[in-house]
């Protein structure tokens, strides 16, 4: 059954903002992140070093997010601020991507109602732009999404906390 609430909640843009409440003070947070992303490694690897999951410059896909936070110190412990982005270069990539394709199916789309006001028939063709959208929208959000789906939970257990936002 299809539920509004939880349709206009989804994000439809590849960007995750998260807050985290845990009994943990912000010096034991910053230690357990610590101890969790190896700023060492820089070669761009798909396995894991010391058995760290997290690495300060290593990616295994383009479309991972970048995780930053602040840690903030609340009344019972902390406040971790979590937000996950995508690399800039993918951004400017995207924007190269899909600015052209949404210029071709707006244009496609009228030519499209066109067809269909004036009888000349319906050619479907003209809705192909919609297929290479949906295509670039599923190649970039699956797996961001994926990786973020995977590091709330995750971070979420490192910090014995609780997602309030």
């Amino acid at each position: 059954m299809f539920k509004k609430d939880k349709f206009l909640k989804m994000k439809y843009l590849p960007y995750e903002k998260i807050t985290y409440k845990t009994n943990i003070p912000p010096g034991a947070v910053m230690m357990l992140l610590r101890s969790n992303i190896d700023l060492t490694n820089t070669w761009k690897s798909y396995t894991y070093t010391d058995g760290n999951p997290y690495f300060g410059e290593i990616y295994k896909n383009d479309f991972t997010p970048i995780i930053t936070g602040i840690v903030e110190p609340d009344a019972d412990g902390s406040k971790i601020n979590v937000k996950m982005k995508l690399y800039k270069s993918v951004i400017i990539f995207l924007l190269i991507w899909f600015v052209p394709i949404i210029l071709v199916t707006i244009i496609c789309s009228l030519a499209f109602i066109f067809s269909i006001l004036f009888d000349e028939g319906i050619d479907f063709a003209y809705l192909a732009p919609w297929l290479m959208f949906g295509l670039g929208y599923a190649i970039v959000m699956l797996p961001f999404k994926y990786e973020t789906r995977k590091t709330k939970e995750y971070l979420a257990d490192l910090f014995e906390a609780e997602i309030v936002e």
